[in-house]
């Protein structure tokens, strides 16, 4: 059986049911001068200004003290198909690690899910 959940019962069901609420902690980024300048100084903000051009916003989690940058990364003429997931001392993540960092059992939910969930885009 197959089971639709709306962004509204994700959020019920993480927030009710998993006790995770990322309320205010997911940023959308849209541009360098909004990200923490620690992510400016290994990754660099030309490398930073091209991902945003050519991918995207990022999106800034914080978690307990934790900075983790997240921005998904498709490449069209390979169809492969990545995400940017790193924290601010520079330690990379794959998708379920992270999803398991933030306490969300292995259940088909992806990261885009919890960003549209959690982040109101800006007018």
């Amino acid at each position: 059986m197959k089971v639709i959940i709306t962004e509204a019962n994700l959020k019920n069901l993480l927030v009710n049911k998993l006790g995770i609420d990322l309320t205010g902690q997911v940023e959308m980024i849209t541009n360098i001068y909004d990200l923490p300048k620690i992510f400016l100084g290994f990754i660099g903000p030309t490398k930073i200004n091209d991902w945003l051009n050519q991918y995207g916003p990022m999106y800034l989690f914080t978690l307990d003290y934790r900075h983790i940058l997240y921005q998904y990364q498709s490449n069209t003429w390979t169809e492969s198909h990545s995400g940017l997931l790193m924290s601010r001392s520079g330690k990379t993540y794959t998708d379920d690690e992270f999803l398991e960092l933030l306490g969300i059992p292995p259940m088909g939910i992806t990261i885009q899910d919890i960003i549209d969930t959690f982040v109101k885009e800006e007018d």
